[in-house]
């Protein structure tokens, strides 16, 4: 959605910018809208009016996407334990889309707390999508060394984790 904002943004600058200096396109934009949109009205659109409203809307939609790019905000610690609390009862009912999105939430603020990273691992598993499950295998490892897998929420996958010797 992001980069779709970006796009628009440029574009409709890109279209105000060829407005103002190319009256030609607003002519022939004119006599299209008569010929195919409107035929039996008529259809006239100042090159000035519509290049400022372009402006205008691609400025708009330029900067609304660009704000967000880098726009990371740290979640409350009190938030944080009541959105594990629901992501713990999403878990339950399986609703693994949902669990996803609130631990991928989580871990952006605190990518070192396990109990998001222990229930994104779960619904990983349960989706069945693998590659995502050793990533965060990886990092749950990274993390904490020492976790071990037989206790604790992932103790029904019979995960093992084999250590590579270098």
């Amino acid at each position: 959605m992001l980069s779709l904002k970006i796009i628009c943004g440029i574009f409709a600058l890109l279209a105000a910018w060829a407005l103002i200096f190319r009256k030609q396109l607003v002519y022939e934009f004119n006599r299209w809208m008569r010929e195919y949109a409107f035929s039996d009205q008529w259809v006239i659109f100042s090159g000035t009016r519509v290049a400022v409203l372009m402006f205008i809307l691609g400025a708009l939609a330029l900067f609304s996407g660009i704000e967000t790019i880098n726009q990371t905000q740290v979640l409350k610690p009190s938030v944080v334990s009541k959105m594990l609390v629901g992501t713990y009862e999403d878990f339950k009912q399986k609703k693994f889309d949902r669990v996803i999105q609130k631990s991928e939430l989580i871990l952006k603020s605190y990518p070192e707390n396990q109990g998001a990273r222990e229930y994104l691992i779960g619904a990983y598993f349960a989706t069945h999508q693998s590659e995502k499950v050793k990533e965060e295998i990886q990092s749950l490892i990274a993390y904490n060394p020492t976790y071990n897998f037989r206790q604790g929420f992932l103790a029904p996958y019979k995960i093992r984790v084999v250590k590579q010797s270098k």
